[in-house]
C-alpha cells in the first residue's frame, strides 16, 4: 500500500509546480506585451504629432475636400452641388466610364462621399424620384427623365434638376 501513496504524492507535486508556472507564463508574456508597446509609443507619438501638424496647417475647405482628394473627385464637384441643390432636396448619384478619372477609386466612392458631404439633402436610391441627379461619367439619358436644367460641375460630372 505504501508505493500507490508515493506515487498519488508525486502526482499532486507535478500539478502543483505545473499551476506555480503558469502565473510566471502570464507574467512574461505581459512584461513582453508592455516592453513591445513602450517601443512602438514614441513613434506613434511622432506620427501623430505630424498627422495633427499637417491638418492644423490646412484651412477649412482643405480638410473638407481632402476625403475627394482622396479618391481622386475634382475638388470643385461636391461643394458646387451643395451650392447648386436646395437643402430640402433629394439627389441621386449615378456613374458611368464617360469621367475622365484618374482614380478607380472615384467611381466606387462618388456616392457614399456625395451621401455624407452633401448633408442635409437625402441620397434616394432611384433617380425617378430624386429631385437632381449628380452624373459622375453616367448617361442621364438612358435615365428616360427630362431635366429642366443642367450644370457642368467637371469633364465628365453633370448636375442636373429633373423635371417633375
Amino acid at each position: 500500500m505504501a508505493a500507490p501513496a508515493r506515487v498519488d504524492l508525486r502526482l499532486r507535486r507535478e500539478q502543483n509546480e505545473g499551476r506555480r508556472l503558469r502565473p510566471r507564463i502570464g507574467g512574461v508574456l505581459l512584461l513582453a506585451l508592455v516592453v513591445a508597446c513602450a517601443w512602438q509609443l514614441p513613434d506613434t507619438i511622432r506620427s501623430l504629432r505630424l498627422d495633427v501638424g499637417t491638418a492644423r496647417d490646412l484651412t477649412a475647405a482643405e480638410r473638407q475636400s481632402t476625403p475627394a482628394r482622396y479618391l481622386g473627385v475634382p475638388d470643385a464637384v461636391l461643394p458646387r452641388a451643395a451650392e447648386v441643390i436646395p437643402e430640402t432636396a433629394t439627389f441621386e448619384v449615378i456613374t458611368g466610364p464617360d469621367v475622365d478619372a484618374d482614380a478607380p477609386l472615384a467611381l466606387a466612392g462618388i456616392r457614399s462621399l456625395a451621401a455624407s458631404t452633401l448633408l442635409p439633402r437625402r441620397l434616394t436610391g432611384d433617380p425617378a424620384t430624386a429631385d437632381w441627379v449628380l452624373s459622375y461619367g453616367g448617361d442621364l439619358e438612358k435615365l428616360g427623365l427630362s431635366f429642366t436644367r443642367r450644370v457642368s460641375l467637371a469633364p465628365g460630372v453633370v448636375l442636373a434638376e429633373v423635371n417633375k
